[in-house]
């Protein structure tokens, strides 16, 4: 190994020790300068499209990830979280076509099962998404999004003791999963539990009390039982 790759091996391990810290902004600045001499690194522009995905610039992200199917990498994750963007941006289409190739490279990877169950939910089809989920279980048992994910879909095809069953596991799994708690309150309040609601929106409460949309939905309650002074103190 010569002086010059040396040196790039050296930074591109500063780069992931900034990563692995969560210190993004200066891994993004790092792998950034690293890039403009070295954009055939193929292991760089992973970091980069995590970065980005960690920062919130899905553009960015995607720009990276598309550089590396360009570069005919051959990889789950990439295509995985190719097609998270694709089902963000509505292009259901091609955000299936991501996560099926995906499968193709590692029929394991139950993150793009997972993708794809929330494809077929956005597309209003609940059962498919719902036999994409339960197929992601059957890899991994114990990842509480799954869950959570399940516990949406039973909702819509109004099987709502399934729906808080799914949703009791989640939290279960991860009791701080604010996601969870809120659904599981929406759920309580439709079927006009209202006590169970109250006592599940103070349980996400506790946990994030800064968290805007379940102030919000619990404003709403707390109104609608003419519960002014809490309700207008959220």
């Amino acid at each position: 190994m010569n002086s010059s790759t040396k040196t790039k091996q050296k930074q591109l391990d500063k780069v992931i020790s900034l990563y692995q810290n969560k210190q993004l902004l200066q891994a993004k600045k790092s792998a950034e300068k690293l890039f403009l001499s070295d954009k055939q690194n193929l292991t760089l522009l992973m970091l980069l499209g995590a970065i980005s995905q960690g920062l919130g610039e899905k553009e960015k992200e995607k720009e990276y990830l598309l550089t590396l199917v360009e570069l005919n990498v051959q990889a789950s994750a990439v295509y995985n979280d190719l097609g998270n963007i694709y089902s963000d941006e509505s292009e259901y289409v091609l955000a299936k076509k991501m996560f099926k190739h995906s499968l193709e490279l590692d029929k394991n990877y139950y993150f793009a099962y997972n993708g794809l169950g929330l494809v077929y939910f956005r597309e209003n089809d609940a059962i498919s998404a719902i036999k994409m989920y339960e197929k992601s279980l059957e890899i991994r048992n114990d990842f509480d999004k799954t869950y959570n994910n399940l516990g949406n879909a039973y909702k819509v095809i109004n099987n709502f003791q399934k729906a808080k069953e799914m949703y009791l596991t989640c939290l279960e799994l991860k009791p701080n999963n604010i996601s969870a708690y809120s659904n599981l309150a929406k759920l309580y309040k439709d079927e006009e539990m209202f006590d169970m609601a109250r006592d599940t929106y103070e349980k996400a409460i506790s946990i994030d009390k800064d968290n805007p949309e379940v102030a919000f939905d619990y404003g709403l309650l707390c109104l609608s039982s003419y519960d002014y002074l809490k309700g207008f103190n959220l």
